[in-house]
């Protein structure tokens, strides 16, 4: 019995001398403050933020905060005087230490983003926190982007379906998650997909059931995939743009009315194709209202050089 005893004593003493311990190890090395209200993309340079300083137990001073947001923000209520961004700066950060607090100031939400960016990669390449930092930085250029193609070489280099076979990276998530951290780390702000006629490949078109190219399924799989890309794009600062050529319509659409002398590659406007592009294109603004178009002259337009 008394073997029994010593046995179970020793046990709690070791699952009570290791407990503070494990408790210790998942609290966090700095505390991060941001606004109650932080968007989506705040958010994310915040947790940017969390990822770089997690390894940092026992390099910090005791109380070390990181204050992140909107130079608006009551957060910074508190703060040493700050300056004041122009009404023109868009996107720009103010990095600074005040005491035990590295401040992450924002023109804007992207402006925060571009900060915490900007604070995570200085702490992960030290392995610390700045000791001295007094850093502003605001971009040179409105529109920073990179292209994708919903198109290939060979035969209907314009006119390629968006689908899974077509073109497997899309569908991809964590491929695009991958590729959208490294968009955001070099601070581009835009990402535009270029098919000739992207439309019933993303919407339903219920006014033209003829155009469409998908059954249910595969056209919801579509729509919930742009709808998550460009969700996502939109928490790196990245705006999603679609560009398409006119006057093209879908393969289907020509078909149906072929008799009228639709094709898919079209020379002249007639009213059904002014007619079937600006319904396309409401109906585009009103699914993805926080996506741009683009759109621009095809070459099978009858038109003079100088004219584009």
């Amino acid at each position: 019995m008394d073997r029994v005893v010593l046995r179970l004593m020793v046990a709690l003493t070791v699952l009570c001398g290791t407990a503070p311990a494990m408790a210790q190890s998942t609290r966090p090395a700095v505390m991060i403050v941001n606004s109650k209200d932080a968007t989506p993309r705040e958010l994310y340079g915040v947790s940017r933020i969390r990822t770089a300083v997690a390894h940092l137990h026992g390099r910090v001073a005791p109380g070390s905060k990181i204050i992140v947001g909107i130079r608006s923000s009551e957060i910074f209520a508190s703060s040493a005087p700050l300056g004041e961004f122009s009404p023109r700066e868009s996107e720009a950060f103010h990095l600074l230490r005040s005491g035990n607090n590295w401040l992450v100031v924002g023109s804007d939400s992207s402006g925060v983003l571009y900060g915490s960016l900007e604070l995570a990669r200085r702490i992960e390449a030290a392995h610390a926190l700045p000791a001295n930092i007094n850093v502003v930085d605001k971009p040179a250029f409105k529109i920073r982007g990179t292209c994708l193609l919903w198109m290939k070489y060979g035969n209907g280099f314009y006119n390629w379906p968006v689908t899974p076979t077509n073109f497997p990276w899309f569908y991809d998530r964590k491929l695009m998650l991958k590729y959208l951290d490294e968009l955001a780390e070099n601070r581009y702000n835009a990402i535009v997909f270029w098919n000739a006629h992207p439309f019933p490949y993303f919407l339903t078109l219920s006014k033209y059931p003829e155009a469409r190219m998908f059954n249910d399924a595969e056209l919801q799989r579509n729509m919930d995939q742009l709808k998550w890309f460009t969700e996502e794009a939109d928490r790196r600062g990245i705006w999603t743009v679609v560009h398409f050529y006119n006057i093209h319509v879908s393969p289907a659409f020509a078909k149906a009315h072929a008799h009228e002398g639709v094709k898919v590659e079209n020379t002249t406007p007639t009213p059904l194709l002014e007619t079937y592009t600006r319904y396309c294109i409401s109906e585009f603004v009103k699914s993805y209202p926080n996506v741009g178009v683009m759109i621009t002259a095809g070459e099978a337009l009858q038109v003079q050089q100088e004219e584009f």
